[in-house]
């Protein structure tokens, strides 16, 4: 139920939005509420009025935006705050304690609750975007980065290399070594080109035998470097005593942006679809001024 009302439009536009702040200042938010709260609670709100529920917003927000134990210090900080106004009352003590037990114990379980819906999230989030057997993004969320990063390339006039990968005679090794094996390989290989290339640099698998790169601010010349010291840490990644698997190799450079996203999917694809008419271990450059 709370990890529905998280996807609901509205609700996931405020947290979008919020979410863009310092954390800093969603803690200072959370203290400031949950102070004026107290004060409202002291001066204000008649004694038959209670605002238990309301001292959950701040906690919810310390704790989905800044951590679980900021959310638990807020709790405790609401459950000091109503026992001080209820003793300023003139409520018996007993009562006081029951009511501040009460807030406590129920705005701690909240946060600790939100906590684990937010880390569900994340983690699920994440996996969704992951392929399993080998570790690299998949086709649905490389496309998200490919559209971000052709639109910060053609803001501000980056370079950027686009290189697709395809794995030759990949079904017969897969015959040879079985799934669980040939999936083992797959990790291998992909955490091998992540541990060459730099840290902002994206792996993705787009199929069973196809990997693509995706190298911001990368023009042609810095393209030709990259892949004279990555071509050996490919070749060891995929060594097989079985059958030596092969690959080729397209690398697009765009100096300047197409005018369009599509555009600049079509030419990629194109010199992917060519490479398997060239033969096996081709290595292919393109430059797009």
């Amino acid at each position: 139920m709370i990890s529905g009302l998280f996807q609901l439009g509205i609700v996931q536009s405020w947290v979008n939005t919020l979410g863009r702040l310092p954390a800093a200042i969603m803690l200072g938010l959370s203290l400031f509420l949950t102070l004026g709260l107290g004060i409202l609670q002291v001066w204000l709100v008649p004694p038959e009025l209670s605002l238990s529920v309301i001292y959950l917003l701040p906690i919810a927000i310390a704790t989905w935006f800044v951590g679980a134990k900021p959310g638990q210090f807020l709790a405790f900080l609401s459950a000091g705050a109503t026992y001080c106004a209820l003793l300023l009352r003139d409520i018996p003590m007993v009562s006081a304690i029951w009511n501040t037990a009460v807030l406590w114990i129920t705005a701690a379980i909240v946060a600790e609750l939100l906590h684990w819906v937010k880390t569900t999230t994340e983690v699920g989030k994440q996996l969704s975007r992951i392929d399993s057997a080998t570790g690299a993004i998949n086709r649905r969320f490389f496309m998200e980065l490919l559209e971000a990063e052709y639109s910060r390339s053609e803001r501000y006039r980056f370079a950027l290399t686009i290189v697709h990968i395809h794995l030759e005679n990949w079904s017969d090794l897969k015959k040879q070594l079985g799934h669980q094996s040939s999936n083992e390989l797959l990790y291998q290989f992909v955490g091998q080109l992540s541990d060459t290339l730099r840290a902002n640099d994206v792996v993705a698998r787009l199929g069973d035998a196809d990997f693509v790169l995706l190298l911001p601010q990368t023009n042609d010349v810095q393209a030709q470097q990259l892949f004279t010291r990555l071509q050996p840490h490919m070749k060891a990644a995929i060594a097989s005593d079985t059958i030596p698997l092969q690959y080729s190799i397209g690398v697009t450079t765009f100096l300047e942006m197409p005018e369009t996203l599509e555009e600049l999917m079509e030419l990629t694809e194109k010199l992917s679809e060519s490479l398997k008419s060239h033969g096996k271990n081709h290595l292919e450059y393109q430059v797009f001024p």
